[in-house]
C-alpha cells in the first residue's frame, strides 16, 4: 500500500506541474500570436489552471483514506510492563478477527456410481473434514475473480482404500468450492492446495517456526468437525516443537 500510495503521489504532482507550463504556454500562444480563437483563451486557461488545484485535492483526499484505512492491528503498541488479563483478552480478539477469514474448512469426498431407476448417477460422500490457510492470492485474467493457495495435513486430503476429492468450505458465505491438489508429502504430513473464487481473502503471514519455545502461547483456528463447528478457535501452549508420530509411509509394513 505505502509504495503505490508514494506512486500515485508522484503522478499527480507530475500532472499538475505539466498541467501548470501547458496554462502558461497556452497564455503566451494567445496573447503574442493573437489567433483567431482568442475568445476563448480566457475559459481554456482558466480550466488548465483549475485541474492541478482538483488533483491536489485528490492528493489530500487519498492521503486521509490511507490514514483511516491503516490496520490498528498491526500498529498498535503496548506496554507489555503493565499488560492485564482484559489486554490479553483484546489480543487475542483482534488476531482472530484479523485472520479468521483466512483459514477455511476443508471436506473431503468420494466419489460411487449409484444405481437409481436403472441409471448410474454419480454420488458424492462427504468422509472427512479438515482445516487450511491460506497463504497466497493471485488475481485471475480479466478480473474472473483469485487463485488462491491453501497449506494443509497431507492426512486431510488422503485416503488408503479410496480415491478422494476435496473441497474448500467457507462458512462465513456458507459455499463449497472445488480444489486442486498441487502436492503433498507424507511424512511431513503437509499438502498444498489451490482454489478460485470471486471473494478476496487476505493471505497470512507465516512466523519464523524455529523460533517457536515451549510455553509459547498459540491461538488455532479451524474447523475441527465439519462446518457445523466452522471458524472454531481455542489458545493454549506450544507442549513441545519437535514431535514425531509413527507411520507406514512406505507400506512396508514398519513404521518409519
Amino acid at each position: 500500500m505505502f509504495k503505490v500510495q508514494n506512486l500515485l503521489y508522484l503522478l499527480i504532482w507530475i500532472f499538475n506541474i505539466f498541467t501548470f507550463i501547458l496554462a502558461k504556454r497556452i497564455d503566451d500562444i494567445y496573447i503574442n500570436e493573437k489567433k483567431n480563437y482568442y475568445k476563448y483563451k480566457d475559459m481554456i486557461s482558466f480550466v488548465l489552471k483549475i485541474i492541478p488545484l482538483f488533483m491536489m485535492l485528490c492528493s489530500i483526499v487519498l492521503a486521509i483514506v490511507t490514514i483511516f484505512l491503516t490496520n490498528e492491528v498491526t500498529n498498535k503498541v503496548v506496554d507489555y510492563t503493565n499488560i492485564t488479563i482484559t489486554d490479553f483478552e483484546n489480543a487475542l480478539k483482534e488476531t482472530t478477527k484479523a485472520v479468521e477469514r483466512s483459514v477455511v474448512g476443508i471436506n473431503v469426498k468420494s466419489a460411487t456410481l449409484v444405481d437409481y431407476n436403472g441409471q448410474l448417477l454419480l454420488s458424492e460422500d462427504v468422509i472427512g473434514y479438515g482445516s487450511g490457510v491460506i497463504y497466497k492470492r493471485e488475481e485471475l485474467p480479466n478480473k474472473q475473480g483469485f487463485k488462491y493457495h491453501v497449506v494443509t495435513n497431507a492426512h486431510v486430503i488422503l485416503d488408503e482404500e479410496e480415491e478422494v476429492a476435496p473441497y474448500i468450505y467457507d462458512g462465513f458465505e456458507d459455499v463449497e468450492l472445488k480444489a486442486t491438489v498441487v502436492g503433498y508429502d507424507v511424512k511431513l504430513d503437509i499438502a498444498v492446495l489451490t482454489f478460485e473464487h470471486t471473494t478476496y481473502y487476505d493471505p497470512v503471514d507465516f512466523g519464523d517456526s524455529d523460533k517457536v519455545e515451549k510455553g509459547s502461547f498459540v491461538l488455532a483456528l479451524g474447523s475441527p468437525k465439519g462446518p457445523q463447528y466452522y471458524a472454531s478457535v481455542t489458545q493454549g501452549v506450544i507442549s513441545g516443537n519437535i514431535r514425531y508420530l509413527p507411520s507406514d509411509t512406505d507400506d512396508d509394513g514398519v513404521n518409519d
